[in-house]
């Protein structure tokens, strides 16, 4: 997985970030996994994108918690099909502030252009 992950290939990217997020056959480095997250996560790779919600969501790994990341990426997620990401998109959407959801919307790239 560190091979296709350094290479910029996003399932690398989330796999060695799962390992490296778990401890599992690497040293635990949180950091790393969420930086690998984010990088599969913009590329348009869903599990990342749902992953970074829980994340931001949880407050996990991440110096503070972000209810407005967290229903960015979770809304990215569902759009890109991931199953479960529409019930935690609703959620966290659900415990925005109006200003919030205005935010939201405008930087959310349109239905159309977010389909993978």
């Amino acid at each position: 997985f560190a091979k296709a992950a350094s290479q910029g290939v996003a399932d690398g990217q989330v796999n060695l970030a799962l390992l490296l997020e778990n401890g599992i056959g690497v040293a635990a480095n949180p950091e790393e996994a969420r930086r690998l997250f984010l990088a599969a996560a913009e590329a348009g790779q869903g599990v990342a994108q749902e992953r970074l919600a829980r994340l931001f969501s949880e407050g996990a790994d991440v110096a503070t918690r972000d209810p407005l990341e967290a229903a960015y990426w979770a809304t990215r997620a569902e759009r890109s099909g991931v199953k479960g990401a529409d019930s935690l998109s609703s959620k966290l959407r659900g415990a925005l502030t109006a200003a919030q959801i205005s935010e939201l919307d405008r930087r959310l790239p349109s239905a159309a252009s977010s389909q993978p």
